[in-house]
């Protein structure tokens, strides 16, 4: 975008504000560039501004006032500066390497902001067609495919990577025409720079118990304090006057969860009530009950009450709380009330049983009734261990899978957020 169309709507990509910034404060005589990183352990990247100072660097994000803080891990970290990476242009051919790899105005930075170490990679997979190249790419998985994130020199059968990332999970190929053709296994580099191989054990077969199909990151478990210090609560009167509490929530509720109530009173009104000092954030309430103590259990429906009223303006309404969509959520803000319940209706009191509710998040644990499908890496590419519809909530078994190799898990269902783990110890490892 032109500089002056930023300056109109004050909006733009990492990218835009970067320039933005970097061009602002160099005409006030700081000495300011961009950095970029790869992400390692999630698709895409992100650009930041750094102050060069005599002995040390203060990255930040464009346009803030604070230091950096990166919420994913970076694989590869670039700077952008006035004069031409010579070695670049001089060492390495365009038909090894892709052409993004090919800016010469940029300077690997990567151990200015974490630990690294030189990779030396066995070639295990390799042709007569591949045997001349002088050079080879080490990649990352994004999601959905291996994406080359730098380059290394072909020698004695191995590849050499240099000033690498770790604690990062990497396949070494080679790159011809825009493919990536695997030249190893997957390996994990480990924080003491010690590689290891993500090969089949076919000898040994697991268990799988799954959890998610991706990552919880911090942004998703800030929401979940929403429902901290919330109360499901009853009544016979719509003000709730002299209401019972059934329940208080202390612990954080990450995925769907459900609290049994023991209470044999007969309600009316029921309630799902939000801390004054919380935001809310809740994705789904769903309320459970029965006529009688001899009857059985049922989900409850009726009349959908709550607080605040609802204003054309608001984005996430209590409604959205009692809607059937666990990818909706009603949220309000701190230091305000906020509730969502159900009127049952004259003379359909119930017992309440149960109350199940979830925060909002990312949907990417296991969800009853969608399709699931396990695929493990082997011989250079991903193989199925079949598609099953999950039975329950969090969690969705797999039996007799080969041990030692990278997983992914789809979701056919909804959804592309997708990321592959090693499985260890009854737990599954992102990387």
């Amino acid at each position: 975008l032109p500089l002056s169309k930023l300056e109109i709507g004050r909006r733009g990509a990492c990218r835009h504000l970067t320039t933005f910034g970097a061009l602002a404060m160099r005409a006030c005589g700081l000495p300011v560039t961009i950095d970029r990183a790869i992400w390692a352990n999630r698709s895409q990247g992100h650009s930041w501004n750094v102050l060069l100072l005599n002995d040390s660097i203060f990255p930040f994000d464009a346009l803030s006032y604070s230091r950096l803080k990166m919420a994913y891990k970076p694989a590869k970290i670039f700077r952008k500066r006035f004069s031409v990476n010579f070695d670049l242009i001089e060492e390495v051919s365009i038909n090894d390497i892709p052409a993004s790899f090919f800016i010469i105005d940029e300077i690997d930075v990567t151990h200015e902001y974490i630990n690294t170490c030189d990779i030396i990679v066995p070639m295990i997979h390799t042709t007569e067609q591949y045997k001349k190249k002088k050079y080879g790419i080490i990649c990352v998985f994004d999601n959905n495919n291996w994406r080359p994130v730098y380059w290394g020199r072909i020698k004695s059968n191995n590849m050499i990577f240099k000033n690498m990332a770790v604690d990062i999970a990497y396949i070494a190929a080679y790159y011809d025409n825009g493919k990536v053709i695997p030249a190893s296994e997957p390996f994990l580099v480990h924080a003491d720079g010690r590689i290891e191989f993500c090969s089949v054990d076919k000898d040994k077969l697991m268990t799988l118990h799954l959890e998610r199909k991706y990552p919880r990151f911090k942004r998703i478990e800030d929401h979940a304090w929403g429902l901290r210090r919330s109360n499901a609560e009853g009544a016979n009167n719509p003000t709730f006057d002299n209401s019972i509490i059934f329940f208080s929530i202390y612990d954080i509720p990450l995925n769907v969860a459900d609290k049994v109530v023991s209470n044999p009173n007969k309600y009316r009104y029921i309630r799902f009530s939000s801390a004054l000092h919380r935001q809310a954030n809740f994705a789904e309430v769903e309320l459970y009950g029965k006529k009688s103590e001899g009857d059985l259990e049922i989900k409850l429906s009726g009349t959908i009450i709550g607080f605040p009223p609802i204003k054309e303006d608001n984005e996430h309404p209590y409604t959205h709380a009692m809607d059937g969509d666990l990818e909706t959520y009603f949220a309000k803000p701190k230091q305000s009330s906020g509730w969502v319940g159900l009127d049952l209706g004259k003379g359909n009191e119930h017992i309440i049983t149960r109350v199940r509710f979830a925060p909002r998040s990312d949907t990417n644990f296991i969800l009853e009734g969608d399709t699931y499908e396990l695929m493990y890496w082997n011989d250079n590419k991903w193989n199925s261990m079949g598609r099953k519809k999950a039975e329950q909530y969090n969690i969705i078994t797999y039996d007799n899978v080969p041990a030692g190799t990278l997983y992914i898990l789809h979701n056919h269902s909804r959804g592309k957020e997708e990321r592959i783990f090693t499985y260890n110890e009854g737990k599954q490892i992102w990387w």
